[in-house]
């Protein structure tokens, strides 16, 4: 697809492939959601789709303002109080963190407290923000 070009609703590209645990790499993008504050990089995981309604679900965190070498480990390991189903770092198209990243829990409550705890935590000398994730 070309810049620029927009697809038509309902169609969409391959789904995303992995490059590793935790690693959403930039091999079958979805296409850029217009007005996402993330940037144009964003893109679904197959089997959780965006929510359509521009509810949050209200299971998934963001993390702003990660380390550049935090692991998808690293970031689950600071929820380990919680159930975590996943933990994500956004990489660039080259393989390299976006400096953000997100955690899923099995339930709201459980990512509620994770964000009233964590936000605004210190990692690696970095302040920290954790929110519910609008687009989740």
């Amino acid at each position: 697809m070309a810049p620029g070009q927009h697809m038509a609703p309902g169609q969409h590209m391959a789904p995303v492939q992995q490059m590793g645990p935790g690693h959403m790499g930039p091999v079958g993008m979805y296409p850029p959601m217009p007005g996402h504050p993330m940037g144009p990089g964003v893109h679904a995981v197959q089997g959780l789709p965006l929510a359509a309604s521009g509810q949050s679900s209200g299971f998934q965190v963001v993390v702003h303002n990660l380390p550049w070498t935090c692991t998808w480990q690293q970031l689950k390991d600071c929820f380990r109080e919680w159930k975590v189903e996943r933990a994500d770092i956004v990489d660039d198209q080259f393989g390299r963190s976006r400096g953000f990243g997100t955690v899923r829990f099995t339930t709201q409550e459980d990512a509620a407290a994770a964000c009233a705890k964590l936000n605004n935590m210190i990692m690696d000398g970095r302040t920290v923000s954790v929110r519910i994730d609008r687009y989740a």
